[in-house]
């Protein structure tokens, strides 16, 4: 090779291989993912937001738990790992629309990538729509052979990443709740108005979904094998629908759809073996008055962390005590299981000062 070309090809390569560096080093100390620092939850990182999907997927592999809390928003809002009492390292891979389908692929990526012994899935009946069967940001490759590289170079030598470490720092005020190192996001309460606009926007979307419920009870069947295949404990959940929901579903022309999903679900689970329980039983929360968040709904279709404690100790996990205890004073121990009589609690608005007594 003439001396010129050798000495451009060697400045060309050194170029490149500092610009790597350089841009490694930028995106790794911003880390947009949450994936290269500790549990410093000051830092916003509009990435965890926008990218969720991604970020949820990256952060996975990085924890590597043993126990996974797999579902939509209703999971990573309601589901706080931090009240669970065991030495088991849990995570949150609840994702904002999950559906069904790629509820199937989170799992095998889990299953692939991280040591995981135990998954916890909760259900809601939006995520069976046979029209939107994924959402966008997903990817179909997850869980495959080479995903772990492909997000490995993805998370930090991309342009996505650059420009999502570009957007992170420790300037601007979340709007919509904090997020945790173990995946649950903190929510902030509601306002009337807000919820009001929900349950408007839950009406047109239930009214233009597919209710066939083939395809994605096909999907729940897969994601039960996988499971059973690597001998891993599998508990399944039925979400608890506030009332105002579900009257929002019936105005919607699907409470027969509903009741119809909810039915073919139970069956799917019970015929293989599978703990599952309908959260809507012997549940006093469901029919309670709302308007802004209370202490058991952040709005009408995401129920709050004291709620979700609630679902995690009726599965059989172990709470902590003071946990325990506040759900003995509410009334809300067992439900999910059938009871001979209604149980019927009164709920107030949301006060700041009495949210921050719930326990942590």
């Amino acid at each position: 090779m003439h001396t010129g070309a050798r000495t451009l090809l060697t400045v060309c390569l050194a170029f490149s291989g500092a610009t790597c560096v350089a841009v490694a080093t930028f995106v790794l100390h911003h880390d947009p993912y949450w994936v290269a620092t500790g549990e410093d939850s000051g830092r916003v990182r509009p990435a965890l937001d926008t990218r969720t999907r991604f970020s949820k997927a990256v952060q996975l592999v990085a924890r590597a738990p043993r126990r996974v809390l797999v579902g939509s928003s209703t999971v990573y809002r309601g589901l706080d790992p931090a009240m669970i009492d065991d030495d088991v390292p849990t995570y949150n891979l609840g994702i904002s629309s999950l559906r069904i389908l790629e509820a199937r692929h989170y799992v095998r990526h889990a299953l692939r990538f991280a040591p995981v012994e135990e998954v916890v899935l909760g259900l809601d009946f939006f995520m069976f729509d046979a029209k939107q069967r994924t959402e966008p940001g997903f990817d179909p490759g997850l869980g495959g052979l080479d995903a772990r590289i492909d997000m490995a170079f993805a998370s930090v030598w991309s342009w996505h990443a650059l420009l999502d470490a570009w957007r992170t720092g420790n300037r601007g005020t979340p709007t919509d709740g904090v997020w945790q190192h173990d995946g649950h996001k903190r929510s902030f309460p509601r306002t009337a108005e807000s919820n009001a606009a929900l349950l408007e926007s839950a009406k047109r979307e239930y009214a233009a979904m597919d209710p066939t419920r083939g395809p994605g009870l096909a999907d729940l069947e897969a994601l039960i094998a996988l499971c059973a295949e690597r001998a891993v404990r599998l508990r399944i959940f039925l979400t608890p629908v506030h009332a105002s929901y579900r009257a929002a579903i019936a105005a919607a022309g699907r409470e027969e759809d509903f009741s119809r999903w909810k039915a073919g679900v139970l069956a799917l689970a019970t015929g293989k073996g599978v703990t599952i329980l309908d959260m809507n039983l012997a549940n006093p929360t469901i029919d309670s008055p709302l308007t802004a968040s209370t202490r058991y709904y952040i709005d009408p279709s995401h129920y709050s962390p004291l709620v979700g404690a609630a679902i995690l100790e009726s599965l059989g996990l172990r709470v902590r005590p003071d946990v325990m205890d506040a759900l003995a004073r509410e009334g809300l121990l067992g439900i999910g299981k059938p009871t001979p009589g209604p149980r019927r609690i009164p709920l107030r608005p949301m006060d700041p000062q009495r949210q921050q007594s719930l326990p942590k």
